[in-house]
């Protein structure tokens, strides 16, 4: 528990961005697994007629 606490004390900037960017990259993949769509291309902005 020691060097668990030495390594947060010291390193915390480094343990946060780690995690961070691991959730942005993990919430990515549940965002695709779900079909998100990525592609951007909307039916209502390509509709002239309304």
């Amino acid at each position: 528990m020691y060097q668990l606490a030495f390594v947060l004390e010291t390193q915390i900037i480094t343990v946060q961005a780690k995690l961070f960017l691991t959730s942005l990259v993990l919430l990515q993949y549940q965002l695709e697994h779900l079909g998100a769509d990525f592609t951007f291309h909307f039916q209502w902005l390509q509709d002239s007629n309304q």
